[in-house]
């Protein structure tokens, strides 16, 4: 009976063993990560926009093309004609949507100071020790920047979404408790004022931050594709009026999920004179686009509605056998002035190293990885940034298109701060 009991006991002894070695208890400083949170949501909220903007610009740029491949619009027809056509375009991302200047999530020294001491005068009120935290780790890294030998530093350049590597803010939890315990005077006064309790929470709020704060990395991309399927139907007096759909759909991994619809007017403006040596005519379209796309290794996502204006003037001449090889030739071009109107929408996580560090997240088997059963949750509270891109392009375009019965085939190139190759293949009926 004495055996049974006693393995029973082990029994137990083990259960309740197993249960303490899986205790939940949370692996990180909940102060230390509300103060990253903070300085994560300044840093990369300030500067969401100058990561994003190539990639918005360049998927609307590249969907705003292949609008004509003639100028000539027939002034009246017997019954109307439909020319539906499958459209794509390609581009070489310049050199400079590769980096951005990012901007610093602190403002000048003598205001974060304000700012700080504001802090300690309100604590006794708010005993908000977080908003105090942070408001002097603000300070300190304006203070830091200006100190050579501070060891804090922030780059004065870092990729966008399609550029290479990663920018990040360094931090010095050394420099941060050196000047909060003698070296800089004024906040030494302060924080003398406050209670060991206080001062054990700031001291360990502040050691447990992180040696630095990643922006954004890169994706590393050079090329972006796009394809447009397009309807157009006439004539009308000289008019001609174009269509495009599509619903979200995946046209390259580097530009993610794309959708739009668009609508133009094309009117002949040669149809008002007997002889021309050029089809001459005018257009304005209107395109509404919606982006989404999953960035990075936390899986931020971004989202961006575009409202997007082109009006644009065409030039075309045909040829008739214009050598034996290839026969009838079309040469066409235009000048296309384009707006943009874009609100972007980027929620997004602590990068992934950022949470190891906090311990919001533990690294099994070569991976960082969230545990919650262990105390390591992860980052369960996404932060978003909002911005709003306004911006004009003008482009000209050069092209050429070969008619094969009631086939054309047209390639293009569109000269502009985005520079494009299209093709296109219609057909008439």
């Amino acid at each position: 009976m004495n055996t049974i009991k006693k393995i029973l006991f082990f029994v137990c002894f083990l259960v309740a063993y197993s249960a303490l070695a899986q205790d939940p208890t949370p692996k990180y400083n909940p102060t230390t990560v509300a103060i990253a949170r903070s300085l994560s949501k300044d840093l990369l909220g300030n500067n969401s926009t100058g990561f994003l903007t190539p990639l918005v610009t360049t998927s609307n740029a590249t969907s705003n093309s292949r609008f004509f491949r003639s100028a000539h619009v027939p002034k009246k027809v017997d019954k109307p004609y439909f020319r539906f056509g499958i459209h794509g375009m390609t581009g070489a991302v310049r050199d400079d949507q590769k980096s951005f200047t990012p901007t610093s999530p602190v403002g000048s020294k003598n205001d974060e100071f304000a700012a700080a001491t504001q802090a300690f005068a309100n604590l006794g009120l708010t005993r908000d020790t977080t908003a105090l935290i942070y408001g002097i780790i603000r300070y300190l890294f304006a203070s830091g920047l200006e100190d050579p030998k501070s060891g804090i530093t922030f780059p004065t350049s870092s990729p966008t979404i399609f550029g290479k590597g990663e920018g990040s803010l360094t931090l010095n939890s050394k420099y941060f408790v050196d000047q909060i315990t003698g070296g800089d005077p004024l906040l030494t006064i302060a924080y003398n004022n406050l209670s060991p309790e206080q001062k054990d929470v700031i001291l360990n709020a502040i050691q447990g931050l992180p040696p630095a704060f990643p922006l954004p990395t890169g994706g590393d991309i050079s090329q972006v594709y796009a394809g447009v399927p397009q309807l157009e139907i006439g004539s009308f007096y000289g008019t001609e009026l174009l269509l495009r759909f599509i619903p979200p759909v995946q046209f390259d991994k580097n530009i993610g999920d794309f959708s739009f619809y668009g609508i133009g007017l094309k009117h002949s403006l040669s149809q008002y004179f007997d002889e021309t040596p050029l089809d001459v005519a005018v257009q304005v379209v209107y395109q509404k686009t919606n982006l989404t796309q999953i960035v990075g290794v936390t899986e931020a996502e971004l989202s961006a509605d575009a409202n997007i204006y082109n009006a644009n003037l065409q030039f075309s001449k045909k040829f008739k056998d214009i050598t034996p090889w290839f026969g009838d030739l079309e040469f066409f071009g235009g000048y296309s002035f384009e707006q943009f109107n874009i609100v972007s929408t980027y929620t997004y996580t602590l990068p992934v190293t950022l949470q190891k560090d906090l311990g919001l997240r533990r690294e099994i088997n070569g991976k960082i990885v969230p545990d919650p059963e262990n105390g390591y949750p992860g980052d369960t509270e996404p932060q978003v940034a909002k911005g709003t891109i306004e911006d004009t392009n003008h482009k000209l375009i050069l092209g050429v298109a070969k008619p094969i019965g009631p086939l054309t085939i047209a390639l293009d190139y569109s000269i502009s701060r985005f520079n494009l190759f299209s093709l296109g293949l219609d057909f008439t009926f």
